[in-house]
């Protein structure tokens, strides 16, 4: 009889922790907002090739999206990442 109580107290323990550890976990976290900043608004480029280095500052995944699907004049690296990046 003394056993059965003891595992009887035992599992009351563990489900009492269980139920307390669950109640403890805030499911409501703020999480800051998306956040993307370039060093340049616009590029002037002139008629012949050159390069041209844009800083990007973020603090989420971010994409590189061409909509020209013909524009073979212009090449992109990286065109995804995540957070801070030189394009």
């Amino acid at each position: 009889m003394n056993k059965i109580f003891s595992n009887a107290w035992r599992f009351f323990v563990l489900v009492f922790v269980a139920v307390w550890a669950a109640a403890c976990v805030n499911k409501d976290v703020d999480l800051p907002k998306s956040s993307l900043r370039t060093d340049k608004t616009q590029i002037a480029a002139p008629a012949m090739e050159s390069d041209f280095t844009v800083a990007l500052k973020a603090n989420c995944n971010w994409q590189v999206v061409i909509e020209d699907e013909d524009a073979q004049w212009l090449s992109i690296s990286p065109k995804t990442g995540l957070g801070n990046a030189d394009i």
